[in-house]
């Protein structure tokens, strides 16, 4: 009965042993980890300034290589007319029976955006023709309110 005693005893200092040794680990673990969240504080405060550095250089460099002319023309509506003239150019090409693949290479953009060009167009062309027709005057029934009527 003393030597079941003894293996017990023994078998829970192993054990205990094991866990003291589990804990030392993880107590480790935690204290890498801890390293590690450091490192990746300074690897994104880096990123964020590089990020930063390189939107200034290109930004700069868009500034020096932009000419003078064109920096005193008015932006919006020269950048508006381009749009205009791509737009028709894509619409020509497009009544002259040109698909959307031979456009979009032509005008060295993608097909997707050949094909916005086109449903723009027809949206612009039914909406001023939508606005060109006089508005149509209703007769109202007597007694009738619209969509208020009683049962």
């Amino acid at each position: 009965m003393a030597n079941a005693w003894m293996w017990a005893v023994a078998a829970g200092g192993v054990l205990g042993a094991a866990w003291v040794i589990v804990l030392w680990k993880a107590v480790g673990l935690l204290r890498s980890l801890a390293g590690l969240e450091d490192r990746v504080a300074r690897l994104t405060d880096a990123l964020a300034l590089l990020a930063d550095t390189t939107e200034t250089g290109f930004r700069s460099l868009t500034e020096q290589m932009v000419p003078v002319a064109a920096a005193s023309a008015p932006g919006p509506r020269r950048a508006e007319q381009a749009i205009r003239t791509t737009t028709g150019r894509v619409v020509r090409a497009s009544k002259q029976g040109q698909t959307a693949v031979e456009i979009a290479a032509a005008e060295q953009v993608s097909e997707g955006e050949v094909r916005l060009r086109l449903n723009l167009a027809q949206a612009a062309a039914r909406s001023a023709a939508a606005a060109a027709l006089p508005a149509r005057k209703t007769q109202k029934r007597k007694g009738d309110n619209g969509p208020l009527r009683s049962a």
